[in-house]
């Protein structure tokens, strides 16, 4: 459902910017790329949270990291299993879960025995649009005019 409506933006203190917003509620999903090591050993590390349009996104961008995580840190089992899930049905159930409203993921283990693992979650988020009001293009076509003068 797309509106549009005068939204008020605060900035700081005092300040306020008004605009025309096209807004609705979009569906999409958000993916968590965490490592860490099961029995305690070093802190986890989180990559920043990735947001994307789609469950169809989200499952590529998996299957992405995971075709490149393998090359020096998996053993050939670890390999076999990620290769299978990223060009075999394992994506496409990631796929559907997401579509279901489930969460998905995949984790994989390193030689050093840190785990890798990627959560995905289906959000829900509100989208803002600028829309360019008549009031503003007259004020650039006028200030082009004067310009160009």
């Amino acid at each position: 459902m797309q509106v549009t409506d005068r939204v008020t933006v605060t900035l700081g203190p005092g300040l306020q910017v008004g605009a025309d917003y096209e807004h609705g509620v979009r569906t999409g999903a958000v993916i968590e790329r965490v490592r860490y090591h099961p029995k305690g050993g070093p802190v986890e590390v989180r990559a920043p949270v990735q947001v994307v349009a789609n469950p169809r996104a989200a499952v590529r961008a998996l299957r992405i990291d995971i075709r490149g995580a393998h090359v020096f840190t998996l053993t050939r089992q670890e390999i076999a299993r990620a290769l299978e899930w990223v060009d075999g049905s394992g994506w496409l159930q990631a796929v559907a879960a997401l579509y279901r409203g489930e969460e998905t993921g995949f984790t994989i283990i390193l030689r050093d025995g840190t785990c890798a693992e990627w959560r995905v979650r289906p959000v829900r988020f509100l989208s803002l649009t600028p829309v360019q009001s008549s009031n503003c293009e007259v004020q650039a076509q006028h200030q082009r005019r004067e310009l160009s003068a």
